[in-house]
C-alpha cells in the first residue's frame, strides 16, 4: 500500500456558519473525518472549526492567534440558513472584495476566501443554502425582529453574490439543501469528488486503498449495530435526523417521549444505537445539549421482581445517574417516586442527577444535559409471561412521571404490528399520541446502496465486476432494492461475503452464489451449524425453538421472538451444547444477554424464523401448539393477578380449552413454565370436581329411585301394621336380604362403572347404601348368606368409591369387606362364593393403593387376590370363567413388576398366564376369545425376554403367538379380533428383528403388519384404535427402511403415521400412553429433516397416505 503521508500533506477544510445551522456543522465535520480515512493513504483532511481551537481571551475569537483565516485552508465551507451572524468590529474587520463595513464573521470569512480563490484559485470554496421553514415566537416581539432583520441580511448577500447570469464576478453557485439530511448526502458527495478531482490532477490513484475498519467484519449480520459500529453505520442519514429534530420537537412542546416503530428487520435498533445515540452526544446536535447520558433496557430486563425497582436500578447504574446515589437515592426510593401521584419527586431526582453530571463535565451556564432511556423490543411489554398486567400498568405511569424531567427523553422501540396493543394501556397510549409516533420505513435505493458500498469502503473492500462490467454492488443493490423489508437478509448475507472474502480484500461472485444469495444466505448457514453437531444436540433443537418464541393472539398466529432464562437448559445437556454451538462467534444465530435476574438466550434476529426453512417448517407445524400455549400464559397471568375469592373463576372451564390444556400438558409439559403448568393442574383438578357435579340424570335418578324402592319396601313402620312382630321380623330380613342381592348386582355393579357422578347424588347413595348395610348388619343374622352380601355390598361400595377418587374410604370399605368376609374362609369348608369375594376385596384395595402410587403396596393384595383365585380354580378347574380371571389376575401382576422393571417376577407372572391359557385353549380349542388370550401370553412373555435382552428367546415367543393366531385366522379369516392378534405378533417380531441388526426380516414382518392393519381400518374407518395401531407398524417400518437406504419410502411412511398419530391423540386426549408414541414419531421426524434437509421442502406430501 506504500509509504504514509507526511504530516504537512495535510488539507485543511475551514467550515464557517451562524450558530443557527449547528447540527450541520458537525455533520459538516464528520464527513471531513470520515473522508480523512478514505484518503488517509494520499492526503490527511482536517476540520477548521472555532469550537476545536484553543481560544485567547485578549483576542476576538476570529482573529489568527485564536482560528487560521479562510484564505489559509484548502476548502472553505460556507453554511447558511435563518441568519447572517453578528457584525464584528469595524476597526480590524473589513470585506476584502466588498470594502463593507460592518460585516458580520461569515460575511467576513466568506469574503476572505472568496478574495483569495481570485487571486491564488485557493482555497475552493463550497456554499450551501438551507431551505427549511423558520419558526418563530410571535409573542416574542424583540426576538421576531431580530429574526426579520436576520432574514433582509441573508436576502442582501445573496443578491449581492449569488451569480445572476453568465457576467457575473461570483463564479461558484449556491448549492440549496431542504434540510440536515439532504445537506449531509450533497456534501459528501462535493466533496468526494474535490478530492478525487485534486488526487487525479497530481497523478495520483483514484480509489483509496487503506483499511480504515479494523474490527472485524463491517458488515453486522443479524445482530444489531451498537455504538462502536457508527463508523460503518451508513444508510439511514435521513432518519437519524429526522428522529433528533422529531425529538427537539416534542422537547418544545413538553412532551419528552418518542416512540419508534417500524417492521420486524427495519433497523429500528441499529437506528437508535449507532445513529441517533452517537448524533446526541455530540455536543450542539441536538440545540443546547452538550452532555447526553444514555441508558438501554429491554423489558425482559426488568422482570425480576418489581418492574418499576429493575428500571430505577438500572436508570442509577452505568450511564445513567450513577451520582443519584451521592444524593441519598436509592433505587426504591426512586421507585417509590415513579408514579403519577408523585411525578415531582421524580422530576426533582432527574434534575439533580443531571445537575451533578453537568458540574462533573464542566458545562457551562447556557449549556444543557439530557438524560436518554432507551426501551428496545417494547413490544415484550406484551408478549412476556413474566410481566403482569400489574406491573406493566406500573411501568407505564414510571414512564409518563419521567417524562415529566425537562432533562430526559424517553424512546421505545417497538414492531408495529404490536402497535395496536398500547391502547389497552391508556397511559402508553397518552404517551405515544400524534407526534410522539415515528415510523421508519424501509430503506430505499439510494440507501441500500449506501448500506452496501460505504461499509466496504471503509474496510477497504472492493466488489468483484464480471466480464459484462458489472460489480456484485450492483446485482447486490438490484436484488435488495426488488425487496427493501429484507434488510437483516442483507446484512447476513454481507457478513457471509466478507467471510469468504479474498486475499486482495475482493467480495467475489462465486462467494455470493456459494452461501445462496440474499434469500439463501441464513437458511444454508443455519443449516451448516446444525449440520455439524451430534445427533442428541440436532434433536433438541425444535424444542429450543418453541422456548426462543412465542405468537400473537391474532387469527394468524404471528411467531414471535421470545427470550427464555438460560438457567431452564441444564449444564451439560443436549440443550446447553446446541446452545453453545449456536451462540459461538462464527454461528451467530443466537445471543446470551444479562436479564438482571440473571443470563437469557434469544434468536439474534427474527429473520431467521422466516428464512431459515428448518425453523420455518417446524413454527409451521407447531403454531397451533404456540397458540394454545399463549392462551394459556395469558389466562394464567389473569388467574394470578386475581384475589384469593376471584381465583377459581380464572380457571379454565371444562370443554375446548381444558382439553388443549390438558393435550399440550400430557405431550409437551417441557415446554411449558411451572407457573403454567400449575394452573392447568389447577384447572384440570377443579373440572374434574365439575364434571363430578354435572347431573347424570337418567343414570342417578334411576339408581335414586331404585334404593328408594327397596328402603321403602323394607320400611319397618310400614311393615309393622301388617304383619306379627315373628313373621315380621322374619319377612323384613328375607325380604331385606333379597333385595340386597339384587341391589348388589344392579346397582353397585353398574355404579362403579362410573367416571363421573354428581357430589350429591353419591353422597345420598353413599348414605342409601349405608342404611342398607347397617340394616343387615341389625338384622342379627350371621347366615353364610347375610355375610356374603354384607362382603358383595361393601365391595361395590368400595368400587364406586375407587372409581370417583375417594381412595382412603375405598380402602376402609374394602378392608371391612376383607373382616366381614374372612369368618367365611375360616370354615373348614368354605364357600366358593367367599374365595371370589375375598379375591375382589384385595383386587380393590390394590386398585386403590396403585391409584395413589403404592404400587408395592398394590401388588401385595394383587398377590393375595391371585392365591384365593388359585383356591377357587383347584376346588374346579373346568370353571372357565375363574380360570380366564386367574389367567388376567396374572398379566395384571405381570404387568405392574414390569413396569418395576423387575423382569424376573414378571416372566414368572406371565409364565403362569401362559401355561392357564394354554391348558384352557386344551379343553376349548375352537374358543376365539381363549385363543386370542394365549397369543397375548406369548407376546407378554417375549416382551419380558426382549427386556432381559433374551431376543432370541423373545423371537421363539413371538412366532409361537404368530402360530396360534395363524391357526386361528386360517379358520375364520374374517375374525378382526385375529387380525389385530397377528399384527401385534408381527409388529414384536419386526422390533425384535430391528435389535438384531436384521432390517430385511424387521420390514417383511412390519408390512404384514401393516397389510392387516390397513384391513382393519378400512373395515371400520371409525375405529380410531385400528389408525393408532396402524400409526405404531408405520413407524416401525419407516425406521427399517431407513436403514435400508430406503429414505424416501421412510419419509413417506413415517409422515402417514405422524398424521394417524395426531388424529388419535386428539380423539384420545387422555391416553396418555399414545402421547409418549406421538413425540417419538415426532422425534423422528425431525431428526430425519436435521439428517436430511431436502425432506422438508414440501411437508405436506408427508401426511398423504
Amino acid at each position: 500500500m506504500g509509504e504514509r503521508v507526511a504530516a504537512d500533506d495535510t488539507l485543511r477544510v475551514f467550515i464557517s456558519s451562524p450558530s443557527d445551522v449547528r447540527p450541520e456543522r458537525l455533520v459538516a465535520q464528520r464527513i471531513v473525518q470520515r473522508l480523512d480515512r478514505e484518503f488517509a493513504h494520499h492526503f490527511r483532511l482536517e476540520a477548521v472549526l472555532w469550537e476545536n481551537e484553543p481560544l485567547f481571551a485578549t483576542h476576538h475569537f476570529q482573529d489568527r492567534e485564536n482560528i487560521p483565516e479562510p484564505h489559509e485552508t484548502d476548502i472553505v465551507i460556507v453554511i447558511l440558513w435563518s441568519q447572517l451572524g453578528v457584525p464584528l468590529p469595524t476597526d480590524r474587520f473589513i470585506g476584502k472584495v466588498s470594502g463593507k463595513v460592518p460585516v458580520t464573521g461569515t460575511e467576513w470569512e466568506f469574503e476572505d476566501a472568496l478574495f483569495a480563490y481570485r487571486q491564488v484559485r485557493r482555497p475552493s470554496l463550497l456554499l450551501y443554502r438551507k431551505t427549511a421553514e423558520v419558526n418563530a415566537n410571535l409573542n416574542d416581539r424583540a426576538r421576531l425582529k431580530e429574526k426579520l432583520i436576520q432574514q433582509d441580511m441573508l436576502e442582501e448577500f445573496f443578491l449581492r453574490w449569488i451569480r445572476q447570469g453568465p457576467e457575473a464576478e461570483f463564479t461558484a453557485a449556491i448549492h440549496t439543501v431542504a434540510d440536515t439530511v439532504e445537506f449531509e448526502e450533497r456534501l459528501e458527495t462535493h466533496l468526494r469528488g474535490l478530492l478525487r478531482r485534486r488526487l487525479e490532477s497530481a497523478g495520483g490513484q483514484s480509489l483509496p486503498a487503506t483499511i480504515r475498519w479494523h474490527r472485524g467484519s463491517p458488515f453486522l449480520g443479524l445482530s444489531a449495530f451498537e455504538a462502536e459500529h457508527a463508523p460503518v453505520f451508513f444508510g439511514r442519514a435521513r432518519a437519524r435526523n429526522e428522529l433528533r429534530e422529531r425529538l427537539i420537537r416534542q422537547q418544545e412542546r413538553g412532551h419528552r417521549f418518542l416512540l419508534v416503530t417500524g417492521a420486524s428487520g427495519t433497523g429500528k435498533s441499529s437506528l437508535i444505537n449507532a445513529g441517533l445515540l452517537p448524533d446526541l452526544k455530540l455536543p450542539g446536535m441536538a440545540g443546547n445539549v452538550a452532555l447526553c447520558r444514555t441508558v438501554t433496557v429491554r423489558p425482559s430486563m426488568l422482570t425480576d421482581g418489581d418492574p418499576v425497582v429493575a428500571l430505577a436500578t438500572a436508570l442509577m447504574t452505568g450511564e445513567g445517574l450513577p451520582e443519584l446515589r451521592s444524593q441519598h437515592w436509592h433505587p426504591q426510593l426512586l421507585a417509590a417516586a415513579l408514579t403519577a401521584d408523585n411525578a415531582d419527586k421524580c422530576c426533582l431526582a432527574i434534575e439533580q442527577g443531571m445537575a451533578a453530571a453537568s458540574d462533573a463535565a464542566g458545562l457551562t451556564g447556557s449549556a444543557e444535559a439530557r438524560l436518554v432511556l432507551v426501551i428496545d423490543q417494547f413490544e415484550e411489554l406484551f408478549t412476556l409471561n413474566s410481566l403482569t398486567d400489574a406491573g406493566r400498568r406500573a411501568l407505564a405511569q414510571a414512564l409518563t412521571a419521567l417524562v415529566q424531567s425537562k432533562s430526559i427523553w424517553v424512546i421505545a422501540v417497538m414492531r408495529s404490528d404490536f402497535v395496536d396493543r398500547l391502547d389497552g394501556v391508556p397511559e402508553l397510549a397518552a404517551l405515544a399520541d400524534g407526534d410522539s409516533r415515528y415510523s421508519l420505513r424501509p430503506p430505499d435505493a439510494l440507501e441500500i446502496g449506501q448500506i452496501i458500498r460505504q461499509p466496504a469502503r471503509e474496510a477497504d473492500l472492493r466488489y468483484e465486476v464480471d466480464q459484462r462490467g458489472i460489480g456484485l454492488d450492483d446485482v447486490l443493490c438490484e436484488t435488495a432494492g426488488r425487496n427493501p423489508a429484507a434488510l437483516p437478509l442483507l446484512e447476513f448475507m454481507l457478513d457471509q461475503l466478507w467471510h469468504r472474502r479474498t486475499k486482495q480484500g475482493v467480495l467475489t461472485y462465486e462467494a455470493y452464489h456459494e452461501i445462496g444469495g440474499l434469500e439463501g444466505a441464513i437458511g444454508r448457514h443455519a443449516d451448516t451449524v446444525v449440520g455439524t453437531l451430534p445427533d442428541a444436540a440436532r434433536s433438541a433443537l425444535p424444542n429450543l425453538l418453541r422456548a426462543l418464541v412465542t405468537v400473537r393472539a391474532d387469527a394468524a398466529g404471528t411467531v414471535t421472538s421470545h427470550p427464555a432464562p438460560l438457567s431452564r437448559f441444564p449444564e451439560g445437556s443436549p440443550y446447553r451444547a446446541l446452545i453453545d454451538a449456536l451462540t459461538a462467534p462464527e454461528a451467530r444465530l443466537l445471543e446470551v444477554e444479562d436479564a438482571g435476574d440473571g443470563l437469557q438466550i434469544r434468536l439474534v434476529h427474527e429473520a431467521l424464523l422466516t428464512h431459515w426453512p428448518l425453523a420455518r417448517d417446524r413454527m409451521d407445524r407447531d403454531r397451533q401448539d404456540l397458540q394454545v400455549r399463549a392462551r394459556l400464559e395469558s389466562a394464567e397471568r389473569l388467574w394470578r393477578a386475581a384475589g384469593v375469592r376471584d381465583r377459581d373463576s380464572r380457571l379454565l372451564k371444562p370443554g375446548l380449552p381444558l382439553s388443549e390444556a390438558e393435550d399440550l400438558l400430557a405431550r409437551r409439559r417441557d415446554d411449558l413454565t411451572q407457573g403454567t403448568v400449575d394452573f392447568v393442574a389447577a384447572s384440570l383438578a377443579a373440572g374434574r370436581k365439575s364434571e363430578r357435579n354435572k347431573a347424570l340424570a337418567v343414570v342417578c335418578f334411576a339408581a335414586l329411585a331404585f334404593v328408594a324402592t327397596v328402603l321403602a319396601a323394607v320400611s319397618y313402620e310400614k311393615y309393622l301394621e301388617a304383619t306379627a312382630a315373628e313373621e315380621r321380623a322374619q319377612a323384613s330380613l328375607t325380604l331385606v336380604s333379597d333385595v340386597a342381592d339384587m341391589s348388589v348386582v344392579e346397582l353397585g355393579e353398574r355404579l362403579r362403572m362410573l367416571t363421573t357422578m354428581p357430589v350429591e347424588a353419591r353422597t345420598h347413595i353413599e348414605k342409601l347404601s349405608q342404611e342398607m348395610l347397617n340394616r343387615l348388619t341389625a338384622s342379627g343374622d350371621r347366615s353364610d348368606r347375610v355375610t356374603l352380601l354384607q362382603g358383595r355390598l361393601l365391595n361395590s361400595m368400595a368400587q364406586t368409591l375407587v372409581t370417583v377418587g375417594k381412595l382412603d374410604i375405598a380402602e376402609e370399605k374394602a378392608k371391612g369387606a376383607l373382616a366381614s368376609l374372612k369368618p367365611l374362609l375360616e370354615q373348614p369348608d368354605p364357600p366358593p362364593s367367599a374365595f371370589l369375594a375375598m379375591a375382589i376385596s384385595n383386587d380393590l384395595l390394590g386398585d386403590a393403593m396403585r391409584a395413589r402410587g403404592d404400587k408395592v403396596g398394590a401388588l401385595v393384595h394383587y398377590e393375595a387376590s391371585s392365591a384365593l383365585r388359585e383356591r377357587l380354580f383347584a376346588i374346579d378347574q373346568s370353571d372357565q370363567k375363574a380360570s380366564v380371571a386367574l389367567s388376567m389376575s396374572y398379566i395384571r401382576n405381570g404387568n405392574i413388576y414390569s413396569d418395576r422393571q423387575q423382569w424376573d417376577h414378571a416372566e414368572a407372572a406371565f409364565s403362569r398366564a401362559l401355561t392357564l391359557r394354554k391348558a384352557l385353549l386344551e379343553r376349548y380349542p375352537d374358543d376365539i376369545e381363549v385363543a386370542s388370550g394365549l397369543s397375548l401370553a406369548f407376546n407378554k412373555v417375549g416382551n419380558i425376554l426382549f427386556k432381559k435382552n433374551m431376543v432370541q428367546e423373545s423371537i421363539d415367543h413371538f412366532k409361537k403367538s404368530l402360530e396360534v393366531s395363524e391357526s386361528y385366522a386360517s379358520r375364520q379369516p374374517n375374525q378382526l379380533r385375529l387380525w389385530n392378534d397377528l399384527a401385534h405378533s408381527h409388529e414384536n417380531l419386526g422390533n425384535s428383528y430391528l435389535t438384531e441388526s436384521d432390517p430385511h426380516q424387521a420390514k417383511s414382518h412390519f408390512e404384514d403388519c401393516q397389510d392387516l392393519r390397513s384391513k382393519m381400518v378400512e373395515k371400520d374407518q371409525k375405529n380410531i384404535i385400528a389408525k393408532h395401531d396402524l400409526a405404531v407398524c408405520l413407524a416401525g417400518l419407516a425406521k427399517a427402511n431407513w436403514i435400508l437406504e430406503r429414505k424416501e419410502e421412510a419419509i413417506k411412511q413415517i409422515g402417514v403415521a405422524k398424521t394417524l398419530m395426531e388424529l388419535s391423540v386428539n380423539t384420545s386426549p387422555n391416553n396418555m400412553k399414545w402421547h409418549q408414541e406421538n413425540n417419538s414419531i415426532n422425534n423422528m421426524m425431525e431428526n430425519i429433516f436435521i439428517i436430511q434437509p431436502d425432506s422438508y421442502n414440501s411437508p405436506s406430501d408427508l401426511s398423504k397416505p
